[in-house]
């Protein structure tokens, strides 16, 4: 009897640290993933850095707005020039999400449009924005 119940509390004990380890190994895929989604979502941004206190920047002068009245500052010259050439609906996404911190969920509710849709907004403007700053580039290798 007493054998019995001894078992009984290992089974027990090997169900709780199974379900432990479970619970933790998923809690950090999904940190993981969520890292990951992060860095990949800024990669496109790369920040001078030596033009930081040479310069004056005044953030009136880089204010972006949308038709729906969704504004931001960007701090980045380049960055504020390549979002003045997007529609309003690729802009508007770019804010929604990076400025006010909306989930794609609710971007698309805001829009009326599908996640699916928000997604494909997102990398439109994310491509533009890069071949932007890839012809600026050229642009100043090759000089005026």
């Amino acid at each position: 009897m007493l054998n019995s119940s001894y078992d009984g509390e290992i089974e027990q004990w090997d169900m709780i640290d199974k379900y432990s380890m479970n619970v933790i190994y998923t809690a950090s895929v999904d940190i993981r993933r969520r890292m990951s989604a992060k860095k990949r979502s800024f990669d496109f941004v790369e920040f001078d850095t030596d033009l930081v206190g040479e310069q004056d920047i005044y953030p009136s002068e880089y204010v972006i707005s949308d038709n729906s009245g969704h504004c931001c500052n960007v701090k980045n010259e380049w960055l504020y020039e390549a979002m003045l050439f997007l529609d309003d609906k690729l802009k508007e996404v770019l804010i929604l999400k990076y400025w006010y911190l909306l989930s794609r969920r609710d971007i698309a509710k805001i829009l009326n449009v599908s996640e699916k849709t928000i997604t494909n907004w997102k990398n439109k403007a994310f491509k533009l924005i890069k071949n932007y700053k890839e012809r600026r580039l050229e642009c100043d290798i090759r000089g005026p």
